[in-house]
């Protein structure tokens, strides 16, 4: 039996991003693995991930990791994908327009072109809440709000939850963090950034308006019952988008612990507005709420291709050009081998340089600390 091997460490990457495609092999009668790296021997494998390195599979294929990927250097593309190397995968798929513009007008070389190039599928994480969940831009108007940030400080979420209280919507919020990724991003989810998280969230439960998703809900269901979407720049802007979601942003806005980097608002986001601003923005958002589904339908039509059957349409193409692939040349042979083994001495000197910093550090709190 041939076998599609799925690698991620993250819950979400096997949980939302490669199942609705696993289930497309295995429905065509694959054997279908998930794993945490790439030793798992197989057919086909899968990766999307930071730093993601090929493994022991005859052909390999890699996505965006984000549906924000890019936002650093949009829109000059020549350094789209600096993180990894996509020089080293057989093929590359992307979600659609966009995606493939910026990969037409990169600056091509060995370290960022799959040997086999790429091809747009769409993003088939999004194809079951597209049947189950997709609304007309019709007839639409905002009664409530989700808030999702990629992460949570400088009291965004309590501005939110006073602007969403005076203005009278109905908030949801729902944050990914939670105890299963904190060994996975120790530098950002500390024992203070955690305690923030549950002391802003135990400060919206006060309110009988707000409600707070559990970290492993799927979002995809939790954007179905939503008409608005507040984040900082996280990649949702663009799920909200393909459920016809508009969203909106604060100028400012710090993401992934007090950096902020790229375009800021992003250009894919729907609305802005300065922090102070939120309330009145919200008080009058609903005279808006029609122009403003229109620049949704934009973004989505932009980004997105094959919404709702893009695990089917991937799994043609991938097959295609897997049958048709002409076998690996020496020399893109020995290019793999040698920055794979480059690229996995630079991770572990990259984890070793992590824990002498934190033990350097937890040092100087100790010896701070020491009473004399």
């Amino acid at each position: 039996m041939v076998r599609a091997v799925f690698v991620g460490r993250e819950p979400m990457t096997k949980q939302h991003i490669w199942a609705p495609l696993a289930r497309e092999f295995h429905k065509n009668g694959w054997e279908t693995v998930f794993c945490e790296n790439g030793k798992t021997t197989g057919d086909i494998g899968f990766y999307c991930e930071d730093s993601s390195l090929p493994g022991n599979q005859g052909f390999t294929v890699i996505t965006i990791n984000g549906l924000d990927q890019d936002h650093v250097v949009r829109p000059f593309y020549t350094q789209w994908f600096a993180k990894e190397n996509w020089g080293l995968f057989d093929l590359g798929i992307l979600p659609g327009a966009r995606w493939l513009n910026g990969w037409v007008t990169r600056r091509p070389s060995f370290r960022n072109t799959p040997r086999l190039g790429v091809v747009p599928v769409g993003w088939f994480k999004a194809d079951e809440a597209v049947k189950k969940h997709s609304r007309s831009f019709e007839n639409k108007t905002v009664k409530t709000i989700l808030y999702a940030p990629q992460t949570e400080q400088d009291g965004k979420q309590k501005l939110v939850v006073e602007a969403a209280v005076t203005t009278g919507f109905l908030l949801k919020i729902k944050h990914w963090e939670d105890d299963s990724y904190i060994e996975l991003f120790p530098s950002l989810l500390t024992p203070s950034y955690m305690q923030n998280l549950t002391d802003e969230n135990n400060l919206a439960k006060e309110f009988d308006n707000v409600e707070i998703y559990p970290a492993n809900a799927n979002f995809m269901d939790t954007l179905s019952g939503v008409d608005l979407l507040i984040t900082d720049q996280s990649s949702v802007l663009y799920e909200a988008a393909i459920l016809n979601i508009p969203t909106l942003t604060c100028v400012g806005w710090k993401h992934a612990c007090n950096n902020c980097k790229g375009p800021q608002p992003s250009p894919d986001i729907t609305i802005s507005c300065h922090p102070e601003e939120l309330a009145e923005t919200l008080s009058n958002i609903k005279s808006q709420y029609s122009d403003l589904l229109e620049k949704a339908k934009l973004i989505r039509d932009n980004n997105f291709i094959h919404l709702g059957v893009s695990a089917e349409m991937a799994f043609i193409s991938i097959l295609d050009v897997h049958e048709h692939a002409h076998c690996r040349s020496y020399l893109n042979i020995l290019y793999v081998r040698y920055n794979t083994l480059r690229q996995s001495l630079n991770n572990w000197l990259r984890l070793k340089r992590r824990a002498a910093k934190a033990a350097i550090k937890k040092k100087l709190k100790v010896y701070k600390n020491r009473s004399y």
